[in-house]
């Protein structure tokens, strides 16, 4: 089987003040077809995958634990984060992202995320750091900016994102969803949350974020963060949806001819790699 991935790298050191939209163009596609590899460890379905000081970190949707932390030197392989409704357990999907030693999860469907480290001379134990945060239940996404601050996505009708404190509190929403389809200004937020979900990035120097979601990137300037500023949008690739809507409910289904789009995104120094399928 051959799958084709396009792997696009940008330096996220944006210091334009006027917001610019368009459509991204490649000078290069490079296709490089994938070879499956014999793995030790059974994933039964993975949806991101971390390396980490010659440690792989895949996360499981549907295992029984949902972190497999595997040692490329010894193919010692660990399974951490057991799935269930209890304190100490976690629901599927879980996001996992690292800052030098630090790991930040959200455990996305327990409202909640909190900071880890693994210690690696005590079998892969993760030892909390800090108390965790809790949210409320339109909150889907959570990416730490700082110790005591964070940037979430979710279901919100006054914006596309909100700041919140240490504590999970709101300090404020801002920002507004793609419009490169036509007539999608007159969506309601609620749809157009659940097609635009988003990945962050976040370039600490520069004060800048970067939110994806499958077709589209933004570059936001938090250095005020009582008024973030989207400084770029580029589309990835053209879209198009359509959409249902009750009064809790609502879905998003993406049109046959609008590729997937992109599975994931890794911040690396100055360089955000997206992989678009």
């Amino acid at each position: 089987m051959k799958n084709i991935l396009k792997l696009l790298f940008l330096v996220l050191l944006l210091n334009s003040c006027k917001q610019d939209n368009y459509l991204i163009t490649f000078q290069k596609n490079i296709e490089v077809p994938l070879t499956l590899l014999d793995w030790p460890a059974k994933i039964i379905s993975p949806i991101s995958m971390i390396y980490w000081n010659n440690f792989l970190l895949i996360s499981d949707y549907k295992g029984d634990s949902l972190l497999c932390i595997y040692n490329l030197n010894s193919g010692k392989n660990i399974k951490r984060i057991p799935r269930g409704i209890n304190t100490n357990q976690f629901l599927s999907p879980i996001d996992l992202k690292i800052t030098d030693t630090i790991f930040f999860i959200n455990n996305r469907w327990h409202n909640s995320a909190g900071k880890y480290l693994i210690d690696t001379s005590k079998n892969y134990q993760m030892n909390t750091l800090g108390d965790k945060i809790y949210v409320n239940n339109d909150i889907d996404r959570i990416y730490p900016l700082n110790d005591s601050l964070y940037i979430a996505s979710g279901r919100f009708k006054e914006g596309r994102y909100a700041l919140l404190d240490q504590n999970g509190e709101t300090i404020n929403y801002f920002g507004e969803y793609p419009d490169f389809q036509i007539g999608e200004d007159t969506i309601p937020n609620f749809p157009k949350f659940l097609f635009h979900q988003t990945m962050f990035g976040f370039n600490p120097n520069q004060k800048l974020i970067a939110s994806v979601s499958r077709h589209v990137l933004d570059i936001i300037n938090i250095k005020n963060i009582k008024a973030p500023v989207t400084i770029k949008r580029m589309l990835l690739s053209k879209y198009s949806y359509s959409y249902k809507m009750g009064d809790e409910w609502a879905y998003a289904n993406l049109s046959e001819d609008t590729e997937f789009g992109v599975i994931d995104i890794y911040y690396i120094s100055f360089y955000l790699s997206i992989i678009f399928t």
